[in-house]
């Protein structure tokens, strides 16, 4: 088996994010159109969802690359400096991810239970009013 080389890895994952950040900004871009047509609550909601996946994975292909790199054997001399730049920018996407994946689930969760007060009092009567 060869050794594994860390600046090869480094590259891959960054590659893969890379890939995964732009199906979510196509993603994005479709959440985006919806607002410019008449769209139901659902369904905006659930494409707000498909973004919060691709973050999702995003964090988790970011954390498995940093830890795959602290794992490994220390990249040789002339490549220390790129695998350090590398290793920092998933460090970056992991927090940018891991962030923005706890704000967009935040906001689905606060307007589907918005959503759930207002068929509430939809459906149900209004209170008599008693006079003074």
């Amino acid at each position: 088996m060869a050794p594994r080389n860390p600046l090869t890895e480094l590259w891959a994952a960054r590659s893969a994010l890379w890939d995964l950040d732009h199906r979510r900004r196509q993603v994005a871009d479709a959440v985006s159109s919806l607002l410019d047509r008449p769209h139901s609550q659902h369904e905006y909601l659930f494409a707000d969802l498909e973004i919060a996946h691709a973050h999702m994975v995003g964090r988790d292909l970011a954390e498995r690359a940093v830890v795959a790199a602290l794992d490994a054997p220390r990249p040789p001399k002339r490549d220390t400096e790129e695998a350090r730049r590398l290793l920092g920018d998933l460090l970056s996407s992991y927090g940018w991810h891991r962030g923005e994946l706890e704000r967009t689930v935040a906001f689905v969760r606060d307007r589907h239970e918005e959503a759930a007060r207002r068929a509430r009092r939809a459906a149900s009567p209004p209170a008599p009013c008693s006079p003074p």
